[in-house]
């Protein structure tokens, strides 16, 4: 005797993958270029710009280079916080440099690590479930080694 199915109703298999439900936590970019999925108030106007004049990293080096012109002519006599926010913003471009030429350094490493703390910290307070399979799955790592 034959199996008799209604349309639409044979076997289901799915994957449920608990850690990319983790990093999708993180941000909500899930791909390349994922306009839909971001806070945009014109997500058709702004997909348009991305794929038609410049995409988001052509126009961050642009805003890059004018940010590396107005540095050369800061005035000298910057208060703390101020040269503080330049030295933030060249180490960012010179990590930035860096990971094009494929390059990275330990402290770049370890700043990355610290990273990945501080968001693993934010998903403890907001999502103690992910945070634990993260906790578990990083734990099996450490324990392997």
């Amino acid at each position: 005797m034959s199996n008799f199915e209604l349309p639409l109703s044979g076997d289901i298999h799915q994957s449920i993958n608990p850690w990319e439900l983790w990093i999708k936590t993180l941000s909500v970019q899930t791909g390349f270029i994922n306009i839909k999925n971001v806070h945009s108030s014109n997500p058709e106007l702004e997909q348009n710009i991305i794929e038609n004049v410049a995409s988001y990293g052509q126009q961050l080096n642009l805003v890059h280079q004018a940010m590396l012109v107005l540095i050369k002519n800061l005035p000298s006599e910057l208060n703390h916080e101020d040269k503080q926010a330049v030295a933030n913003y060249t180490a960012m471009q010179q990590r930035i440099e860096k990971a094009k030429l494929g390059k990275a350094n330990k402290e770049d490493l370890l700043d990355e690590v610290d990273s990945v703390i501080r968001k693993l910290n934010k998903i403890k307070r907001s999502h103690p479930d992910e945070y634990l399979l993260a906790k578990q799955k990083l734990t099996t790592l450490m324990q392997s080694d």
